[in-house]
């Protein structure tokens, strides 16, 4: 068989980047190792476009800049400092080689960052624009200094974990964060700016002792409650925020008013006080309760199997194996648990309060029924036709066996009294409250006796 053209047979591999034809748009280095050039793969015909690196700010340093080509795959790059990626749809990246010292993926809809491995020399990493809600710490570069994190999704810092290196954190325009409750930064953290936020309540944060500047813009914050021992740190850091204190506030929280510069006040707690109040976590993700009495257990495992003692909180590790679960157990007691056990009790006995009124009104139902006089007239004694018995009804009793207007009690009226077995009604003419009204004539066994009327 003669041999198919060149352009006929089927590709292997694609001659440029030197990778298997992709089904995504895909960024890759040069098959021969060029270090100043990238190679853009469009599609499976191997389509390719060559990107040249441009000089960096920085003296001696180059950057690949593949903005607006709508990359899907990152599988490798040449030996560049910087890598531009600017409005791609961006869902792997390919951890490679440890030239790379910036990454700019900036709008490219990510809602997580799983997919994305970047290499441990990254030290300033981009995410700004896209539609991030959370991170765990193995998401980042260990080595990473600075995160941008601006104009994202975030509504709650509590979903996020850093990397233990991270000095700079920026995540300006995230309006829908109104609180810095269950924020877990690291101790390296210098520099946080929330600009353009609408942060109004500062408080369950562990400050790091190595903050230099924190600024807070858009809003005014109204509670700003922190822990005895952070008060030097914010002293000596540069603070830019607006804060409008309600003293009675922090006065029923057995806290003070502490002024940490000219202009900024704090509510400040004991460290147990805080520790008992907001259980501080730690950057990893576990939870304890520094500054109090309460002892904390941590228990690692696949899975988990039960919990025993106080309150119980769990997440995945940031920097350990992953599918760990970190299980921490708080056996001391807290204000919380107290205020938990009060609304449990109450709860019961409102629950327990129902049922008894209703077991009582059933058998007030039932006892009243018992009393009350159903007596069946057979319809021959009625002189009538129709069905065969006839209900009537007489009145329940009191509480106490007797009404007090009841005419079947009169002593003047028993010795007259004809039992109804004995009675033939003639006709109703009407009812009353304790019986029927109408003419009536006794029985033939009991006309031979006298009737006194």
């Amino acid at each position: 068989m003669a041999a198919l053209p060149r352009d006929l047979r089927a590709v292997s591999t694609c001659p440029e980047s030197g990778i298997a034809p992709p089904s995504e748009v895909t960024l890759a280095a040069a098959a021969d190792g060029a270090d100043d050039v990238a190679i853009l793969v469009k599609n499976s015909d191997c389509d390719e476009v060559s990107i040249q690196a441009t000089s960096s700010e920085n003296p001696g340093e180059y950057r690949i800049n593949a903005s607006y080509v709508d990359i899907e795959v990152v599988e490798s790059y040449p030996a560049v400092a910087s890598l531009w990626l600017w409005n791609n749809k961006i869902k792997t990246f390919k951890a490679v080689g440890m030239s790379v010292t910036e990454i700019d993926i900036t709008s490219n809809q990510l809602t997580s960052l799983d997919g994305l491995e970047f290499p441990s020399s990254v030290l300033m990493l981009t995410l700004d624009l896209n539609a991030l809600t959370s991170t765990s710490a193995s998401n980042f570069p260990e080595n990473l200094q600075k995160l941008y994190l601006r104009k994202n999704s975030i509504d709650s810092l509590a979903k996020f974990r850093f990397s233990s290196s991270l000095q700079y954190l920026y995540l300006n325009g995230n309006q829908q964060l109104a609180t810095l409750e269950g924020a877990v930064f690291p101790d390296s953290l210098q520099y946080l700016e929330c600009s353009d936020c609408r942060i109004t309540e500062i408080v369950g944060v562990t400050f790091p002792s190595s903050l230099k500047k924190l600024t807070l813009g858009g809003t005014t914050v109204t509670s700003f409650i922190i822990r005895e021992s952070d008060v030097d740190v914010l002293k000596s850091a540069q603070l830019s925020l607006t804060v409008s204190l309600d003293s009675d506030a922090c006065s029923t929280l057995s806290g003070t008013v502490t002024d940490i510069s000219d202009s900024i006040s704090a509510c400040v707690l004991s460290d147990k006080s805080f520790s008992n109040l907001y259980p501080i976590t730690s950057s990893d993700g576990s939870s304890s309760t520094t500054g109090s009495s309460s002892s904390t257990s941590t228990i690692s495992s696949t899975s988990v199997a039960g919990t025993n003692g106080g309150s119980t909180g769990s997440t995945n590790q940031g920097s350990g194996v992953s599918g760990t679960t970190v299980i921490t157990i708080n056996e001391g007691s807290s204000s919380n648990a107290g205020l938990i056990g009060g609304i449990a009790a109450a709860v019961v006995v409102v629950v327990l309060a129902i049922a008894g009124f209703i077991v009582y009104r059933r058998r007030q139902q039932k006892r009243q029924q018992r009393d009350s006089g159903f007596i069946a007239l057979d319809s021959s004694k009625m002189g009538e036709t129709g069905s065969g018995t006839r209900t009537v009804t007489l009145p329940p009793s009191s509480g106490s066996g007797y009404l007090s207007n009841d005419v079947r009690n009169d002593e003047d009226l028993i010795p007259y009294r004809l039992p109804i077995e004995d009675v033939v009604i003639q006709k109703e003419l009407a009812t009353g409250g304790f019986g029927i009204i109408g003419p009536a004539h006794p029985l033939q066994r009991a006309a031979e006796e006298p009737v006194e009327h």
